[in-house]
């Protein structure tokens, strides 16, 4: 029962990732046609890879959102 709790929360956590990701992807794309910088772009991108391998159970999920900060 536990390790389904476990996958049940890492699915939230990688719902909730996708969310915030979202927004920045949006707003650095926007700032990047703007001809500011793309470091919001890249990070919203590498949070929401990050969501997409926690989701499907991977381990490197961590080691790619840590890269990111």
């Amino acid at each position: 029962m536990k390790r389904r709790q476990a996958r049940v929360a890492a699915r939230i956590y990688a719902l909730v990732l996708i969310l915030l990701a979202l927004p920045e992807i949006a707003g650095g794309m926007r700032l990047a046609t703007l001809g500011g910088s793309r470091y919001y772009l890249v990070a919203g991108l590498a949070v929401a890879l990050s969501a997409i391998l926690l989701w499907r159970g991977g381990g490197w999920s961590a080691v790619l959102y840590a890269a990111m900060l």
